[in-house]
């Protein structure tokens, strides 16, 4: 245990008392450490049964985002040009989302990126390529490197979210 200086020592009249106090004190720690103790125990049921629960929720989702996104490309034609549809609940639809495909082995387009001056797309630290960086490159760097962009419908949904009111505001 870590000694502790303490301001002002008055108040103890002999070293029994002093003894005491040590105890005193020791016994305080002891409760306080308990009571952390329990109170981490707590949480840590807590989080359990938080997951149990959210596992559900989340089984549900993904199952519904799976025959969402089905039932939008058996429909897909019904979107017309905006390539989405506002419903009451939420938004469905598609959108471009572009996907970087290596052509090469990782090691071969880090190479050919840092020998064409774009050390900026390679992650250095385990030396991968930067994804979002590699983005930005124009299409002959692409093409030099290696690496091909591929634009694609990815389909999406978003829930409205409605503000539920206060309780104040609920009872007026």
């Amino acid at each position: 245990m870590a000694r502790r200086k303490v301001a002002d020592p008055v108040g103890i009249a002999s070293w029994e008392e002093a003894d005491r106090l040590l105890g005193q004190i020791a016994e305080r720690r002891r409760e306080e450490e308990r009571i952390r103790l329990e109170l981490e125990s707590r949480i840590a049921v807590m989080k359990n049964n938080a997951q149990l629960a959210i596992k559900e929720h989340d089984a549900f989702i993904s199952a519904g985002e799976k025959r969402l996104a089905m039932f939008a490309r058996l429909h897909e034609g019904d979107f017309g040009k905006n390539r989405s549809r506002k419903m009451t609940h939420g938004t469905i639809g598609f959108r471009a989302s572009t996907r970087v495909r290596l052509l090469l082995s990782e090691a071969d387009v880090l190479t050919r990126l840092i020998h064409m001056g774009h050390a900026d797309c390679v992650i250095t630290k385990a030396p991968t390529v930067d994804k979002s960086a590699v983005r930005r490159l124009p299409e002959d760097d692409l093409a030099e490197a290696g690496i091909q962009l591929e634009t694609r419908d990815s389909f999406y949904w978003e829930s409205d979210e409605t503000e539920l009111p206060s309780v104040e505001e609920a009872q007026a």
